[in-house]
């Protein structure tokens, strides 16, 4: 993968960074087939969580730090697919490990992700023509992404996580059917918006769950590092 693809200030490589973006994000959806598939040949009688390899949560923690820091720059299409593709990839961390894998890699990656969301730059920092300019926060142009991993509803109307959705191997594969069915619909369609139906694609409850308190936690220590007076209840 190219998860340590950078980009020369100033230096208009939009067709590399848009290309290195899509690879990106098909590679997260690759290995969330490739951890469905890897649990689905487990033994059905086998009470325990199948282990991910190490180095497969580690890549997965990179690709998807690479992807954060150039989401706020993607096209509209390009961010709606990572939303899909990082729920995807949450309900087979959980699926295959339990929600304790999940939780493993976001206490590696959650910091980082905020610490991008919230950092000041340029409005786009290989652009020619404004990377000098004034920098901005960044932070509102995440606000959707967060919100939609932590089981919310995004900006375009699709629904959050349902609380009493529970996910099955076989549902989870109607599921990425549907998910496939939903994309190509968007990416069909002239507007860019979508229709908003009762099966949109959303983290399931877990991992949602999960999410939301990595979340929570790194928002708290940061609160308590800069003395903000914020106490937890």
């Amino acid at each position: 993968t190219t998860s340590g693809e950078s980009f020369a200030e100033g230096g208009n490589d939009f067709d590399r960074r848009y290309e290195a973006m899509e690879r990106q994000i098909a590679v997260l959806g690759a290995y969330a087939d490739l951890l469905l598939a890897r649990c689905s040949m487990s033994s059905s009688a086998e009470p325990n969580p199948v282990q991910v390899p190490n180095t497969a949560l580690e890549q997965i923690a990179q690709v998807t730090r690479w992807c954060w820091e150039h989401y706020f720059v993607a096209g509209e299409k390009s961010r709606e697919d990572l939303r899909f593709r990082l729920c995807e990839l949450f309900d087979a961390l959980v699926e295959t490990g339990g929600a304790v894998t999940l939780a493993n890699v976001l206490s590696k990656i959650a910091r980082p992700l905020l610490a991008l969301t919230l950092r000041v730059a340029p409005p786009d920092p290989i652009d020619s023509a404004v990377f000098r300019a004034a920098p901005t926060p960044l932070w509102p142009r995440y606000v959707t992404l967060w919100t939609f991993i932590c089981g919310g509803a995004d900006s375009d109307g699709v629904s959050g996580f349902e609380g009493t959705r529970s996910l099955s191997l076989s549902s989870r594969s109607k599921k990425k059917l549907l998910a496939d069915s939903q994309r190509s619909d968007v990416s069909s369609r002239s507007d860019g918006t979508e229709n908003e139906t009762d099966t949109s694609i959303s983290p399931s409850s877990a991992a949602a769950e999960v999410a939301y308190r990595a979340f929570v936690r790194e928002v708290l220590q940061l609160c308590q590092t800069l003395q903000l007076g914020v106490v937890p209840v």
